[in-house]
């Protein structure tokens, strides 16, 4: 049997599993001539594998796009490129599945339909593009450019199921969107099979939202008498917000007192609290006491891991007062400037691989950071596990939000989110912070019988360190020695 290109199945086969040559054979930067041939009987032992490209969403599709029409000649490849617009593919309503589920009642729980798929409204065209592109015989294999994560994994391969592909498919796997990063995973690519596993727990994700949100919205409803829309993230937060919100209702202040004397400017609190004012008050203040533990460190402390996005809308909201969707908003406008990168990370770590000088010459020249407090060489920042960790990288699909090194025109609320991320990330160079940490305890009297006890703590900066990078023009006020 022919294909429309005029080429056996198996041939084909024959030709793609030539195409890990590509990556293993050097390629001459004249597109005319290789130094290895695809396959014997091929259709031309000097021609590339044709390749249509599926990114997730249009801003994606657009930099890889302009990254490989800059360094054509090194990607042993032709590619053209398509464009999702985030999920195409749905599962099918109960209702629409089964004629008995458009009524709600409590007889039909639960819902029990096999989950089968339909294009999702308004995305007709981007669907039946993708479905010509991989039926028309003109290419050799599929790229899968989904985000690096399970969902971007589900929504690209969910599109090619549902048009019956029958094209090999390379997964393209970035969590870098500058130009030599996607050249150099256009040039790593591995079987989308490779993946089975990220795929099945996103497909497993969706399925369980399907049941539960539908069952449980299903089940409230009918039981309350109006539409309460829960699902397997949103009922358990609830209860966590109603059971959080009962507590500080049913909350009764409770005012308690200690005894405590100052000595040289030392002030010793006593560890029994007492709810009467005037049982804290020292009558008479203790004639003496007897120390019987006392310590003197110096403490180092490193700089605070780096951001995720969770941390992130946490410290632009104690920081800048953003409100956490106002932080992803700002944070997607710069990763789509490619001024840091991608946004939706739950990772605290780089990679062993990440090329630090260029970033840290970037960040510290967009925000003003004094370079002399970056103490720090690339290299031994690299073998810090604290910041550094491929294996987490590779679990979670993506890297800790940081600069990418670049610069760019940038508005008030993105120039105050890159400058917190820009920070975070320095301050991994400067030295660490040191405190010196006074403790004593002393009990009233000899100490014998049962006296009370009383606890000096008092702590200094002498260096402050990353504190510094992070913190520039002030420090974090601390209780003095």
């Amino acid at each position: 049997m022919k294909t429309a290109a005029g080429f056996s199945a198996d041939l084909r086969k024959e030709i793609f599993h030539g195409f890990q040559e590509y990556f293993a054979t050097a390629v001459t930067t004249d597109d005319k001539h290789f130094r290895h041939n695809v396959s014997p009987g091929g259709r031309n032992r000097h021609c590339k594998l044709k390749a249509i490209l599926i990114a997730e969403k249009p801003s994606l599709m657009r930099e890889i796009r302009s990254a490989y029409n800059e360094s054509r000649a090194s990607v042993p490849m032709e590619i053209d490129f398509l464009a999702q617009a985030g999920h195409l593919i749905g599962l099918v309503m109960p209702g629409d599945a089964d004629p008995k589920y458009k009524k709600w009642t409590a007889s039909n729980l639960p819902i029990t339909v096999d989950y089968s798929y339909q294009v999702l409204k308004g995305k007709e065209k981007l669907v039946k593009d993708i479905s010509a592109a991989v039926h028309s015989g003109q290419y050799d294999v599929v790229i899968h450019a989904g985000d690096p994560d399970q969902e971007g994994e589900l929504l690209v391969r969910e599109t090619l199921e549902y048009v019956k592909n029958t094209l090999p498919v390379k997964r393209f796997w970035s969590n870098d969107i500058t130009h030599p990063a996607i050249i150099k995973a256009l040039n790593s690519m591995k079987d989308d099979s490779e993946y089975d596993d990220l795929y099945g727990a996103a497909l497993t994700r969706q399925h369980l939202d399907y049941e539960f949100g539908l069952n449980i919205t299903r089940a409230a409803t009918v039981k309350l008498g109006d539409i309460y829309r829960l699902g397997r993230v949103k009922a358990p937060v609830i209860r966590m917000i109603v059971d959080r919100e009962r507590a500080i209702r049913d909350y009764v202040e409770k005012v308690t007192f200690k005894k405590r004397f100052t000595y040289m400017k030392a002030e010793f609190v006593c560890e029994k609290e007492f709810e009467d004012k005037m049982d804290a008050m020292p009558s008479p203040v203790p004639a003496f006491c007897t120390v019987t533990e006392f310590k003197d460190q110096v403490k180092s402390t490193k700089a605070p891991k780096l951001f995720k996005l969770s941390t992130l809308q946490v410290e632009a909201h104690k920081e800048l007062k953003f409100p956490a969707a106002k932080t992803l908003s700002v944070l997607q406008r710069l990763y789509e400037k490619q001024l840091t990168s991608y946004p939706r990370s739950d990772c605290e770590y780089i990679s062993g691989n990440t090329d630090l000088t260029s970033i840290v010459k970037g960040a510290s020249a967009v925000t003003g950071t004094d370079t002399r407090l970056l103490t720090r060489s690339p290299r031994e920042v690299l073998s810090d596990k604290t910041y550094v960790n491929d294996k987490a990288i590779a679990k979670e699909g993506h890297t800790a939000i940081i600069p990418t090194g670049k610069q760019g025109a940038m508005d008030q609320d993105e120039t105050r989110l890159y400058g917190l991320i820009a920070r975070r990330f320095l301050a991994v160079f400067a030295s660490p912070k040191k405190t010196r940490h006074l403790s004593a305890k002393a009990l009233e009297g000899d100490g014998k019988g049962c006296p009370d006890v009383y606890i000096y703590k008092a702590s200094k900066i002498l260096e402050p360190g990353y504190e510094a990078v992070l913190y520039p023009g002030k420090r974090k006020r601390k209780r003095y020695c």
